[in-house]
């Protein structure tokens, strides 16, 4: 009996063992890829990500330049009004002759835009 059991496990044991560990081994390899695929990809998308934060800060260090001059002109523009309005109250004028004088200019800083017909 024990010959007989010895041949049925070599003729049917053995090959299921072998199947076995093949599938355990092709598991293995297919989730060692799987991992080496997403980990790929998760890095892609990092780079791309990093990538698209650089360029926005780009963007914006690009973009605060304008916005900075703007701003300095207008902060200039504004100590202008300030000086002409203090200057005519010194006189004894009225303030609202400086921010709307009788030509139709607006200020002295728009000299180049010309008078409002009425």
């Amino acid at each position: 009996m024990s010959e007989k059991l010895a041949k049925i496990f070599a003729y049917v044991g053995i090959p299921i063992l072998i199947l076995i560990a093949f599938y355990l081994a092709l598991h293995a390899y297919g989730d060692a890829r799987f991992d080496a695929g997403r980990d790929q990809a998760d890095r892609a998308w990092k780079e791309a990500a990093d990538r698209v934060e650089q360029d926005s800060h780009d963007a914006a260090a690009e973009a605060n330049v304008p916005a900075d001059q703007r701003a300095a002109d207008w902060a200039a523009r504004v100590e202008q009004e300030k000086a002409m309005i203090d200057a005519k109250i010194s006189e004894g004028g009225d303030p609202f002759d400086v921010l709307f004088p009788a030509d139709g200019r607006s200020l002295p800083a728009d000299a180049d835009s010309r008078p409002v017909s009425p």
